[in-house]
């Protein structure tokens, strides 16, 4: 069995959002232990309000620079989850730009990434204030949570094209329950693709290894076919040369002494003397019928 894959899920949201961020959290730690993924995927959280690592916020840092110093950046992660309701957060400038909040910045970033973006907006009427609003500075927390909304609208004017179709997704869902429950679905849809995705890479990467196993074969068949041709040619000519001998000195044995001499000189050039006597047993043994021959010549051809 192979490894499980580890995704890692980036949480970004501003704090009205605070019951969504448990569900999804409560969701994610439970997912990979469910029947379905189990010993499949390892999951770990990202947000910078884990209680269980929480961010270093270094006075020599901004907020935001705390959290980017201390975890993984949404672009790295497989998985970024943007809730947003009727807050968008508070505003910063990064690196010279100008960023409705964090959220903002870190929806941004998470698009420049490979990983799946997911971004739910829930449509209920919005929580007032909290406080008594005959008191006029009521008037001052009404003013900010509607200036919070229009940011909210600014942030999903980008997800319309100029004629107000949908130029990129995101979910919209009322109450804490549809939440979950879609929640889940999209979850379980991404790791389904992952699952997937690692079970066509283990075949493209067999069949890569099984395609490189065959070229290799073919390779040396080529190649044995090769030398295998070479032997065969020289066979053939080592046969005619044998044949084409035989041939001459039968037909030297059997004719006039004219004949019989360019037969001696034929066995001399071949078989001279010397190496005839050096080699007489060998040649006797290998060759029987030329080497009788070849005795003849040496010793009764005038």
């Amino acid at each position: 069995m192979s490894d499980p894959q580890h995704l890692r899920v980036f949480l970004s949201s501003p704090g009205d959002v605070a019951d969504e961020r448990h569900q999804a959290d409560d969701l994610l730690s439970v997912l990979p232990r469910e029947p379905a993924w189990q010993g499949k995927f390892t999951i770990e959280i990202v947000r910078w309000d884990d209680p269980h690592s929480p961010v270093t916020m270094d006075a020599h840092l901004t907020p935001q620079e705390a959290v980017d110093n201390n975890k993984p950046m949404p672009s790295e992660c497989e998985v970024t989850i943007v809730i947003l309701w009727s807050r968008m957060g508070t505003p910063f400038t990064y690196e010279g730009r100008k960023y409705l909040s964090g959220t903002e910045y870190e929806y941004e970033d998470a698009l420049k990434g490979a990983g799946h973006v997911l971004v739910y907006r829930r449509t209920d009427p919005p929580e007032l204030p909290d406080g008594d609003w005959t008191d006029a500075a009521y008037d001052l927390k009404l003013a900010k949570r509607r200036k919070q909304i229009q940011h909210v609208r600014d942030f999903f004017q980008r997800f319309l094209d100029d004629d107000g179709g949908a130029k990129r997704a995101f979910i919209t869902y009322q109450g804490l329950p549809e939440f979950a429950r879609r929640l889940r679905q999209d979850l379980e849809n991404v790791l389904a693709r992952y699952d997937l995705s690692k079970e066509l890479a283990s075949e493209k990467l067999i069949s890569s290894n099984q395609a490189l196993q065959l070229e290799e074969a073919a390779t040396l068949a080529r190649s044995l076919d090769a030398e295998i041709g070479m032997i065969q040619t020289r066979v053939s000519q080592l046969q005619r040369s044998v044949n084409g001998f035989m041939g001459q000195d039968e037909e030297a044995f059997s004719s006039s002494a004219p004949a019989a001499r360019r037969g001696r000189m034929m066995a001399q050039s071949r078989f001279p003397k010397q190496v005839y006597e050096a080699n007489a047993a060998r040649l006797g043994l290998l060759h029987p019928v030329i080497a009788k021959r070849t005795v003849h010549y040496y010793t009764n051809v005038d």
